[in-house]
């Protein structure tokens, strides 16, 4: 049984896996303040990520070489204890960049230190640090960073990262200030604020630049969302701010099945020339089994949608390591497709006896196995307790949380890729259960 729900799980990372196939130091940088304080897998340790192996085609060759992989180590309690990653010259396969990123933890605070190694002298160099701090929630509420200095020797202070989060534990402001070495104080350099509906999907998104020379914040770009059935979005535009008024400068525009299954996505530009929208790709969307398993995507070339690139995703399994992912992608060549990289991940299964004795989920909550996004679940317990039902991806990000009120019985409408989740029962603090749910 364990088996066939892997193959139901490997289905999930489909259109995403391929299409977030991160270049690691870049995505490191991004996303290290962001770690919660029980790591990434608190409670998705049944699927910890191995690692990630790619390959490339060799320029003028039809030969593949290695591009770059990722390795991961937890500790004892199954949150990530380093990453480490490899770039590769893919002509001659020898190692061109190297980056050790390590995790401490402790109460509500996390700890992340990265260096890269320096190949002249066989050793690993300080880059930058952080101190990350958390509500009782998980939500960050700040992020300290730090960046080596070689000629002092020692780490200076770079930038202040603050959050603020709704009822339900989704960002509502993100706040950056860097370090003024000559004032010795932050300054503010970048703010975003979030809305959401009734459901928490998000409407709108303004981002800021700091004015230093009027002590203001200036209003810098806006993506909204527009909302089809509560949680399904519809259109999204992006646009710039010109001094005056807003200017559009990209719009997303979605197509869904009658059952709320994504088909397509049209991309549009503003022409300036024309003053009006003009379309340059569409991105589809392929399912297998009702699962995303890649996609592809088309340009708008003298009016005609024209072949572009493709990718898709294979479920393998493989001896002592049995969840893997196979992702490729392709380009329209000369009216064929042409294979130009490929990116295998890798899961390891790993037995965790307490969560094996946690309650049944049913116990408490009674949903559809598979679900639909907007679907009824129903909860029936002491409710006087602060219960939160948490849902997570197969890589452990929190994507949805919800507070059980009162009424026991609501929806989940956040918008979510159609694969499998693992919902998690809190009681406070104390995870009470969890459950596999697919969702399509």
């Amino acid at each position: 049984m364990k088996y066939l729900t892997t193959l139901l799980v490997c289905m999930i990372t489909a259109f995403t896996v391929y299409a977030q196939v991160p270049d690691f130091i870049a995505e490191l940088e991004k996303e290290f303040p962001l770690l919660s304080p029980s790591g990434t897998n608190d409670v998705n340790e049944e699927f910890l990520l191995d690692s990630l192996i790619c390959t490339g085609l060799i320029p003028n060759s039809s030969d593949f070489g290695p591009t770059q992989s990722i390795y991961y180590s937890y500790d004892g309690q199954g949150r990530l204890d380093t990453i480490l990653g490899k770039i590769f010259d893919v002509a001659t396969s020898s190692i061109s960049a190297q980056s050790l990123s390590t995790f401490t933890y402790s109460g509500d605070t996390t700890f992340f230190y990265r260096s890269v190694y320096d190949f002249p002298n066989n050793q690993y160099v300080p880059v930058t640090r952080s101190i990350s701090t958390f509500d009782g929630d998980e939500n960050p509420i700040n992020s300290l960073v730090l960046n080596w200095d070689a000629n002092l020797m020692d780490y200076v202070v770079d930038r202040f990262f603050t959050y603020e989060h709704n009822a339900a534990g989704f960002q509502t402001e993100f706040i950056s200030a860097v370090w003024d070495p000559a004032q010795q104080e932050f300054v503010n350099s970048f703010r975003s604020q979030n809305t959401y509906n009734a459901m928490n999907v998000l409407e709108q998104e303004l981002s800021f630049g700091w004015n230093t020379e009027m002590m203001i914040w200036q209003q810098a770009n806006r993506k909204t969302n527009s909302i089809i059935s509560d949680s399904l979005i519809d259109v999204t535009v992006f646009e710039n701010w010109n001094g005056t008024d807003w200017q559009g400068s990209s719009r997303d525009s979605f197509t869904y099945t009658f059952a709320g299954t994504r088909l397509f996505r049209d991309v549009f530009y503003f022409d300036f020339n024309i003053n009006d929208w003009q379309q340059s790709s569409r991105e589809y969307y392929i399912y297998q089994d009702g699962f995303a398993a890649g996609g592809f995507i088309q340009n708008v070339e003298n009016g005609l949608l024209v072949n572009s690139s493709r990718f898709r995703s294979d479920l393998t399994i493989v001896e002592n390591n049995p969840y893997a992912v196979e992702s490729s992608s392709e380009l329209w060549i000369d009216d064929v497709w042409v294979e130009q990289s490929q990116c295998d991940f890798y899961w390891n299964f790993v037995e965790t006896t307490a969560v094996d004795d946690l309650e049944p989920f049913d116990r408490f909550c009674k949903m559809a196995n598979p679900y639909s996004i907007g679907g009824l679940i129903n909860c029936e317990m002491d409710l006087s307790k602060k219960y939160t039902l948490r849902v997570y991806d197969l890589m452990g990000k929190e994507v949805i949380r919800h507070a059980i009120g009162g009424e026991g019985s609501f929806s989940l409408n956040k918008e979510l890729q159609p694969s499998m989740y693992i919902m998690a029962l809190f009681d406070g603090q104390n995870l009470v259960s969890k459950n596999k749910v697919i969702v399509h």
